[in-house]
Parts: structure tokens; sequence; C-alpha cells
């Protein structure tokens, strides 16, 4: 996140405009512009994540993940618990049906059985573990295996969830799932690529194009484990996360006053994150 001692406002950029997505397209929005979201919003997390990813040894990172992410979804469960628990229970009295699929919520954040939707964005907070903990296991494999164990971690729980009917509890299929996302990310940070250069327009241009009509061709969400005409879909993640990097740089730069405020909201949104 840091150029020398400098930080990188255009990445807290493009996560302060990612969280705006994520509030966005939950809203009530058209279809069309909650699939346009949809396609690219959350790949753009863990691809950031991955970008920031350090090799520790598995304890340590087992131990600063469970702190930093599942310390927060405990808590905001706790909350609903407790708010679930007040107005169902003491307020209006109609039972522990409420508190109970509550419950069965902190075990399955992407959608109870037979219980409520969904826990809300704090599913990807369980996801992002999975994805960082298996991710740094299997980095230390140096060889051709590492591809290998990359693949199956990213498609077993497909396999999976057909067998049992439905995904596995915690957020584990979307964290294993969005590994392939977490790794764009690393080989990113690893070959240090660069954004913005003297081609990005063109580049731009044709990830634009690339992005439409994946939008219109394909569908993807992530907490519910959508990957129609996966390939494509893929596709359409990477240029859309890569439109939105483009466009924070070139935020980041302007000097515009307006632009400048714009900016400087959406990097404070982001060194939040």
């Amino acid at each position: 996140m840091y150029m020398g001692n400098k930080r990188n406002v255009s990445i807290d950029i493009a996560k302060g405009i990612g969280i705006l997505l994520v509030i966005i397209g939950h809203g009530a929005i058209p279809s069309w512009s909650k699939d346009a979201i949809f396609s690219f919003h959350m790949p753009l997390f863990f691809i950031l994540s991955g970008y920031f990813f350090r090799d520790e040894t598995p304890l340590i990172r087992m131990r600063k993940d469970a702190k930093r992410l599942l310390l927060p979804y405990v808590v905001t469960i706790a909350v609903i618990t407790l708010y679930m628990l007040i107005v169902h229970q003491v307020i209006k009295r109609d039972g522990w049906y409420y508190i109970i699929n509550t419950l069965w919520l902190g075990i399955y954040p992407t959608g109870a059985p037979g219980g409520l939707n969904f826990s809300g964005p704090v599913w990807f907070l369980f996801a992002l573990f999975w994805t960082k903990g298996t991710f740094n296991l299997i980095e230390k494999v140096h060889n051709r295996w590492f591809y290998l164990i990359l693949a199956f971690t990213a498609f077993a729980p497909f396999y999976l969830s057909y067998l049992i009917g439905r995904d596995l509890p915690l957020a584990i299929s979307q964290g294993l799932i969005s590994i392939v996302f977490f790794w764009a990310g690393y080989e990113w940070k690893k070959h240090e690529l660069s954004l913005g250069g003297s081609r990005f327009k063109a580049m731009l241009l044709i990830c634009m194009a690339l992005w439409v009509i994946g939008v219109m061709c394909s569908d993807l969400d992530v907490m519910r484990m959508i990957y129609h005409n996966y390939p494509l879909c893929m596709l359409t993640a990477f240029t859309g996360t890569y439109i939105i990097l483009e466009s924070s740089i070139f935020i980041s730069k302007r000097k515009n006053l307006v632009i400048r405020k714009v900016s400087s909201f959406l990097s404070w949104g982001g060194e939040i994150q």
C-alpha cells in the first residue's frame, strides 16, 4: 500500500469505490446494474488483498487474520443476535425463531438452510480468512505442483457443493474458490505490473468492451457461488477490476477541486476498510 514512504492513494481510492459499489449493489437498483456491479466488486477486494500478501508462518498468519477478520465477524453476529433477542423475544415475544436462525447464520453466513437469507457483507471476512490462510500454505510450494494445487483448491468446492447440495459452512467454499482472484493480485505485485502507462487508453477501451460483453453474456456472484460461463465471467471480473484501478489512478492525479474532494473521500473510505 506504500510506494517508498508514500502511501499509494490510488489503491485506497479503488477500495473506496469498491465499498460504495457494495452499498449500491445491495440497494434497490435495476437488475442490470446489480449484475454489472457484482461482476467484479468482490473479486476487486480479493485481488487487492492478494496484492498485499506477505509470506508468513501458518501460525502467525492465522493469529493475525483471526484478530483482523474473525473477531469483527464474531462481534457483528453477536450484535445482530442481541438485536434479535431484544426485538423478537423481549418486545414482540414471538418466539425464538429469529434468534436461532441468526445464530445459525453464524455458521452459514452466506445463507442459513431453511432460515434467514444471509448475514450481510460480513461473510466476506470469513471467506478472506480461508483465502489468505490457504494461499499462505500453497505459496510455499515452489514447483509445478503449485498451479495444480491452486486449481484443485479453487474447483474442489464446486464439486463438494454439488455432492452435499449446498456450499460449505463458514464461507469456506467462497474463500477457496476466490483464491484465483487472490493469486492474481499476488502475481500483479510479484511481477510489478504497472498501471496507467502510455498505452493505458487503448487497454482501457479494450477492457471496457470485454467487460460489457462479459456482463451481457455471463453471471458472477461470489457469495452465492454463481459462475455462469466460467471463463468469461472470470475475464469480466479481471477487466472490471482493471477499469476501477485505472480510474482510481486517473482520479488521484486530477487537480480539479471537486475531483480532489471526491478523491479524498474515496481514499478515506479505502484507508479505514
